[in-house]
C-alpha cells in the first residue's frame, strides 16, 4: 500500500482563477447571473419544454402494458433547462462554419465555443493575445443525446458532416483547434465528476509546465427523449424535477442543462500579469472509490471518500479546521446523501466544542447538470469568495434522518450568511465533493485570493496585532444564539 509523501510539496503550486464563463437554466448568462439567483435563492426548474421533445408521446405505446401505471409515475416531467434562444446563440461565421455543417455539430459543442469567447473577455484576453499560447483544455461531457439524434436520422438526410461532429472529442479538440491552442487537449468522460476530474488534469498540466494557461470545464445538454426515459427508469431521479439535497423529502436528483469554463494559470503567473483573480485553487485530487463499502457499483463509497479527503489534506498539511464549508455533491437521493454527509463529518471530526462543518449544494438551485455538475459548484464557490458569503442551499425541509448531525456538528445552510473577518488575516477555506457514478471521486481544496500587503509584513511573517485565535472566533460566530438564526 502506497504512502502519501508529505513533504513533497514543491509540486503543489497554489492555481490562481482568473476567467470563468457559464450559462445555466432560465437565462443564466454569466458567474454575476449565477450569483444573483443564488443570492435570491431563485427557482430556475420548469417542466421539460414541450419543443424540445414530449415523452409521453415518445413513450405512449408503452402505457398499453403499464396495468397499475408504474411508468406514468416514473416518467421525468420537469428538471432545469436553457430556453432555446440560449442553445441559438451560436454565429457560425464568426467561427469560420457554413450553416450546414454548424447543424451538424453537438449543441453543446457549439456553446461551448461561444462561452470560450466570453471566458476570454472575462478574464481581460482577446483572441489575438490567446493565439499560439500554449494553453491547455480539459472539458467533461457524458450527456451523448446529439449523438443519439443523429443516428435516428433517415440516411438520405445525413451528410458527410455528422459523422465526426456527433462524437465527444469535439467538446475540448474544437477549441484547440479554432483558437489554435498548443497545450495538451482532452474531453473527458468520468460520469458525474467528469468537469472537476477536468479541473484536476488542467491544475496538473500547470503544475507540472506542459500549459501555461489551462482552460477547464464541462457542458450539459438534454435534446432527447431517450435519454430521459432511461433516467425515469433507473429510478435515481425527481420525477417532479427538484433536487432536494440532504432533505427528508429526497426523491432523487433533477437533471439540468448547464456549461462552465474556468481560465486558470500559476497563482505566481497571475500575480506577475496583474489578473483579476476570483479564487485560488489550493489543491485537487481525485481517486476511485474501489469495490469497498458499495452496495453496488453506482452507489458512493464511504471507505473511498474517506481516503481521498484523508490524501488531499495531509499531503498539504492543511488545518482542516480551517474549511468553513463543503459544497458537497448532494444529489438529493435518500441513499448518496447520507454516505456523503456521514463521510465528511467523520472525515473532519467536529465536536460541538468546534466551528461547525457548513453544507450545501448547487444542485439544489440548478439540478444536477451531469458532466458540468463539478465545475457549476466550483463557480458557486468562486462566487462565494469573491463576494464574500455562502449562498442557502434551496428546497430544503428538515434533515434527512440518516444524516448524524448532531453527533458530527453538521449544519445545512437555509439563509445567506457573510463570511466571518478571521484575525491575522487567515483565509476563508472552503472544500468541494464530485462523485462520479462509476466511481471517481474528485475534492478540491478553494482558498479565498488575498493580495500580500507588503506594509504589513514584519520579520517575515503577516501581524494585525490582532492574537485571537481563528478557532475561538468562529466559536464566537456559530455560538448557540447564532446557529438559531443562521441554519
Amino acid at each position: 500500500m502506497s504512502t502519501v509523501n508529505n513533504n513533497n510539496n514543491s509540486s503543489l503550486e497554489a492555481i490562481a482563477l482568473t476567467g470563468i464563463s457559464c450559462e445555466f437554466a432560465s437565462d443564466i448568462h454569466s458567474p454575476n447571473d449565477l450569483w444573483d439567483a443564488l443570492k435570491e435563492s431563485r427557482d430556475v426548474g420548469s417542466t421539460t419544454p414541450i419543443d424540445r421533445f414530449d415523452l409521453e408521446s415518445f413513450t405512449a405505446h408503452m402505457f398499453n402494458m403499464d396495468n397499475n401505471e408504474q411508468l406514468l409515475q416514473k416518467l421525468l416531467r420537469a428538471g432545469y433547462f436553457m430556453s432555446n434562444q440560449q442553445w441559438d446563440m451560436f454565429e457560425p461565421s464568426f467561427f469560420d462554419l457554413s450553416d450546414a455543417e454548424a447543424g451538424s455539430v453537438d449543441p453543446c459543442h457549439r456553446l461551448l465555443r461561444l462561452k470560450f469567447v466570453h471566458l476570454l473577455d472575462d478574464a481581460g484576453y482577446s483572441i489575438d493575445k490567446i493565439n499560439g499560447t500554449k494553453t491547455s483544455v480539459h472539458i467533461g461531457q457524458f450527456s451523448t443525446d446529439h449523438a443519439v439524434a443523429a443516428a435516428r436520422m433517415r440516411p438520405e438526410h445525413r451528410s458527410r458532416f455528422h459523422g465526426p461532429n456527433t462524437l465527444l472529442y469535439n467538446a475540448s479538440a474544437r477549441l484547440s483547434y479554432h483558437f489554435n491552442l498548443h497545450g495538451p487537449n482532452v474531453s473527458l468522460d468520468v460520469a458525474c465528476s467528469s468537469s472537476l476530474e477536468a479541473l484536476h488534469m488542467g491544475v496538473q498540466c500547470l503544475r507540472t509546465n506542459e500549459a501555461d494557461m489551462a482552460v477547464c470545464g464541462g457542458v450539459n445538454g438534454i435534446f432527447s427523449p431517450d435519454s430521459f426515459l432511461q433516467h425515469s427508469l433507473i429510478g435515481a431521479q425527481s420525477p417532479d424535477g427538484r433536487s432536494r439535497s440532504f432533505s427528508t423529502d429526497a426523491n432523487g436528483y433533477a437533471r439540468g442543462d448547464g456549461l462552465g469554463l474556468l481560465l486558470l494559470k500559476r497563482l505566481s503567473d497571475a500575480e506577475r500579469d496583474g489578473d483579476r483573480i476570483y479564487c485560488v485553487v489550493r489543491d485537487v485530487l481525485s481517486g476511485h472509490d474501489g469495490n469497498e463499502d458499495k452496495t453496488n457499483f453506482v452507489v458512493p463509497s464511504p471507505a473511498g471518500q474517506g481516503r481521498l479527503l484523508a490524501n488531499i489534506y495531509s499531503r498539504n498539511n492543511f488545518d482542516t479546521q480551517k474549511i468553513l464549508f463543503v459544497e458537497a455533491h448532494g444529489t438529493g437521493t435518500l441513499v448518496g446523501d447520507p454516505i456523503e454527509a456521514n463521510a465528511l463529518g467523520r472525515f473532519f471530526n467536529r465536536s460541538n466544542l468546534d466551528p461547525p462543518l457548513l453544507l450545501g449544494s448547487i444542485k439544489s438551485n440548478l439540478g444536477h447538470t451531469e458532466g458540468a455538475a463539478g465545475v457549476a459548484s466550483l463557480i458557486k464557490v468562486a462566487m462565494c469568495m469573491y463576494h464574500r458569503g455562502i449562498t442557502a442551499n434551496m428546497q430544503f425541509t428538515s434533515l434527512n434522518p440518516k444524516i448524524d448531525a448532531q453527533n458530527y456538528n453538521l449544519h445545512i445552510l437555509q439563509n445567506f450568511i457573510p463570511f466571518p473577518t478571521l484575525p491575522n488575516n487567515e483565509k476563508i477555506a472552503i472544500g468541494v465533493n464530485s462523485f462520479g457514478m462509476g466511481g471517481t471521486t474528485t475534492h478540491a481544496i478553494i482558498e479565498e485570493y488575498q493580495p500580500i500587503n507588503k506594509t504589513s509584513i514584519q520579520n517575515g511573517h503577516i501581524d494585525d496585532g490582532n492574537h485571537i485565535k481563528s478557532k475561538q472566533y468562529f466559536i464566537f460566530i456559530f455560538s448557540t444564539k447564532s446557529r438559531q438564526s443562521l441554519f
